[in-house]
């Protein structure tokens, strides 16, 4: 409904805004990529949580505007307890009694340190997560094929559009997505590269606290 009426593209990403820098981190990647370790990270820095999960995007006539997804997020304890103990500080959560940190995920209200509602014309720095736990060095590379940049982005925008669905574990249903708005969302991921204000495009594959270095 987003595309087809409003022309309003959803990217399966986290996102963060840093006021000081005036720029968008988007954090793109699918289930488990590690999109939740980057909003940790940047809460120890000036970055305040723009969308946990998916992150709303369309051209206007004054430009490009963002606009703000979820801000609730589900997070494992042990990344509170020991990878970002400073993160917490600004989230004050209050550590259940729990057996297993490692194992136990709590949802977590961030509305006390988000962001503005959107932005118009923001920066943009992209980043391809993949966080692997125990991984000591980060690998931080720079993505400057134009025809690669969008791919990312198309692949990302479709991926809750295309996947078929079994709901109540009975009712099997098609993709939402149609040839026609696949055309045009590459279209617009198109634009995006050519219009939108980006640093440079990064691939990370790094551990939890070390996934902010080179971006």
């Amino acid at each position: 409904t987003l595309e087809r009426y409003h022309n309003i593209y959803s990217f399966h990403a986290s996102s963060l805004f840093s006021p000081s820098r005036n720029t968008l981190l988007l954090v793109v990647g699918g289930a488990g990529a590690g999109k939740t370790v980057f909003l940790l990270k940047g809460l120890e820095d000036d970055w305040a949580i723009f969308s946990t999960e998916m992150t709303h995007f369309r051209f206007t006539d004054k430009g490009y505007e963002f606009y703000m997804g979820s801000l609730y997020d589900n997070i494992r304890l042990g990344n509170l307890i020991y990878d970002f103990p400073r993160a917490n500080e600004r989230l004050k959560v209050e550590i259940p009694p729990v057996a297993d940190v490692w194992g136990h995920k709590i949802a977590i209200d961030m509305r006390h340190i988000a962001a503005a509602p959107r932005y118009l014309n923001p920066r943009v720095t992209v980043v391809d997560a993949r966080i692997e736990s125990g991984r000591d060095k980060p690998i931080v590379k720079t993505i400057n094929r134009k025809e690669k940049i969008v791919k990312i982005l198309f692949d990302n925008a479709t991926e809750k559009l295309g996947p078929t669905l079994v709901f109540y574990d009975v009712i099997p249903v098609e993709t939402f997505d149609t040839p026609e708005l696949m055309r045009q969302r590459l279209q617009v991921m198109t634009r995006f590269v050519d219009e939108v204000k980006l640093n440079p495009v990064k691939s990370v594959l790094a551990g939890a606290k070390n996934c902010m270095e080179g971006i």
